[in-house]
């Protein structure tokens, strides 16, 4: 996971490319799953708000407009937790798993330069 590798190797990580990302898994899972105390039932809480709330390079979180399976808010809650530098990019019209279909090179190397802080 991204996120864990960004909290535990900070000093080795120029920046983080998030796509599709949650804020927390227990979150996700409640939408998906309304009438199972989940909160109670999973082990790992994958919690990549806290785990990146001090993260202090640059992160890009993407989302899918579409997004059915992890829906753009828990993406957008995430980015909104974040302090240090940041970025918060939609592909619209896309899903969780068609969004490659709908990206180029361009796009690739736009999102990859700000996860570097390259971007202007």
């Amino acid at each position: 996971m991204a996120a864990a590798a960004g909290e535990r190797q900070r000093e080795v990580v120029a920046g983080l490319l998030l796509i599709t990302p949650w804020d927390r898994l227990a979150d996700v899972a409640s939408h998906h799953y309304r009438w199972l105390p989940v909160r109670w039932l999973l082990r790992d809480r994958y919690d990549t708000a806290a785990r990146l709330a001090r993260f202090d390079r640059p992160v890009v979180v993407v989302v899918a407009a579409r997004d059915d399976i992890v829906p753009p808010r828990f993406g957008a809650r995430l980015h909104a937790a974040m302090g240090g530098p940041k970025q918060l990019v939609t592909i619209d019209a896309a899903g969780h798993n068609d969004w490659p279909g709908r990206v180029d090179a361009a796009w690739w190397r736009s999102v990859t330069d700000a996860a570097l802080g390259l971007a202007h």
